[in-house]
């Protein structure tokens, strides 16, 4: 299920996207390096939402995997 809706959001982004750009706005992609400077932070973005009760652990996790990503702690 959640592969299908990872799929769905790429689609709608990719449209949005392409929506934006047309009707003149410039969008600035980050290079693999750039994101890769993200995804430590993003973690503990994550931690905090799971530790504010925002999500559990386990919705979290299950988000993770459609990514290939999971978490440490």
């Amino acid at each position: 299920m959640m592969d299908r809706c990872a799929q769905i959001t790429d689609e709608e982004n990719e449209k949005y996207i392409n929506d934006i750009e047309k009707n003149g706005c410039e969008i600035y992609k980050l290079s693999k390096k750039e994101r890769a400077a993200f995804e430590p932070l993003a973690e503990t973005v994550w931690k905090e939402y799971v530790d504010n009760g925002r999500i559990s652990k386990e919705e979290l996790e299950e988000m993770l995997s459609v990514l290939g990503k999971k978490v440490d702690w």
